[in-house]
């Protein structure tokens, strides 16, 4: 089940019409069909929306885990961080997730945890992946070390390249000890990472999901 039919179900759940539900999260009723047929993909404000106002559990939403709603009482719940700008590791490889990397109170999502997955928003900047993921669009990342150690040929990954700099890649796995990084964008050329050692510390973390706000 994708996205949209997960709002669908939300829908379904509240007894909501298109309208009904258009009136509550602020979204028009076309673009809610888009988005329950399929044709795009949710706006961050959509999500925003449909998590403040409806209590949307939003690692439900995105990745179908746990229960559509959240519970609040008798709950742990994790903020969600929203990135922007250029990430940085500290001095155990983690990324730090602060104020100074432009993380506004405004952009903070609550997540219902269940596991020891660890995410967060990062709004991309980013043209190496085009046309797949572009310059603005906002990736869920996740952090935990078992998708960092298992890596999964053609997926893409946060990757630390050997110059320090934090970016999206396609990896591939060559050898035990060698990954390949590869782009969408021709104007890249692939980048043959030999790994000094464990693979966790050049691979930060692993895209989850990627949203686009359309004009």
């Amino acid at each position: 089940m994708d996205v949209g039919k997960r709002i669908k179900k939300i829908r379904t759940k509240l007894g909501l019409t298109l309208q009904g539900l258009s009136q509550k999260i602020d979204v028009s009723i076309s673009t809610l069909s888009d988005l329950e047929n399929g044709k795009t993909k949710p706006s961050t404000d959509t999500l925003i929306s449909l998590v403040k106002n409806l209590n949307v559990n939003l690692e439900w939403l995105l990745l179908g885990k746990g229960e559509p709603f959240r519970n609040i009482e008798g709950k742990k719940e994790l903020k969600l961080p929203w990135i922007r700008g250029s990430l940085k590791t500290n001095k155990q490889g983690e990324i730090i997730l602060d104020k100074a990397l432009f993380l506004r109170n405004d952009e903070v999502l609550p997540l219902a945890v269940k596991s020891k997955e660890k995410f967060f928003l990062w709004e991309y900047g980013g043209d190496n992946l085009e046309p797949f993921i572009y310059p603005g669009d906002v990736v869920l990342i996740n952090t935990s070390l078992e998708v960092r150690q298992d890596i999964i040929s053609g997926q893409i990954y946060l990757c630390k390249m050997q110059d320090g700099w934090i970016t999206l890649k396609v990896l591939v796995q060559e050898a035990q000890d060698q990954i390949c990084c590869l782009n969408f964008n021709p104007n890249y050329q692939p980048v043959s990472l030999k790994l000094k050692t464990e693979i966790s510390k050049y691979v930060l973390g692993k895209v989850q999901w990627i949203g686009r706000t359309i004009a």
